[in-house]
């Protein structure tokens, strides 16, 4: 640990064991300690290169797992089927009132939230979700406009016409 200083203890933070090293700026590291070493992986001396190249075989584990699921979800596509087209039917029960004698009674009803989440998931299953693109508008040409109080009323226009937007999208 050539150039690396050692401080007199390991600091604790959020009840892990901190770093005894020193940053190169004189500092106290905050990175936390390796769980076999008093030191994080920056100041133990490993070849941090080889490290992340190693964290990087991480990522084929997931990759491993996608490929399990997908296997097992063509073996069982039935049943995956079966659970989207439940979900397009899906009902939700709740405790109402009876109005005649005030009992607690069960009340069944369409969960059109949930319909739509599974409508919505077949078909970007079956398609691809859609394409998302951002699309600025300007439709400001200011050479058409005669002066600045044009400018300003156009601009109260774009915000009314941006807040109707979002109420609308709500």
């Amino acid at each position: 640990m050539a150039g690396r200083s050692k401080q007199a203890a390991n600091g604790i933070r959020d009840g892990q064991r901190t770093c005894a090293g020193t940053r190169q700026d004189g500092a106290e590291c905050r990175s936390f300690a390796l769980s076999d070493s008093d030191y994080c992986a920056a100041h133990s001396g490993q070849d941090m290169v080889a490290l992340g190249q190693r964290g990087g075989l991480a990522s084929t584990g997931n990759r491993a797992i996608r490929e399990r699921l997908r296997h097992d979800a063509e073996e069982n596509y039935e049943l995956v089927r079966g659970a989207l087209l439940d979900g397009l039917a899906a009902e939700k029960t709740v405790w109402g009132r009876c109005p005649h004698c005030d009992h607690a009674v069960p009340v069944t009803f369409a969960d059109l939230n949930g319909r739509a989440r599974a409508a919505q998931l077949i078909l970007d299953q079956s398609y691809g979700a859609p394409a998302t693109t951002t699309r600025i508008e300007d439709e400001r040409d200011e050479r058409l406009l005669a002066n600045d109080d044009d400018l300003a009323r156009l601009d109260q226009l774009q915000a009314e016409l941006a807040r109707r937007r979002k109420q609308a999208a709500a």
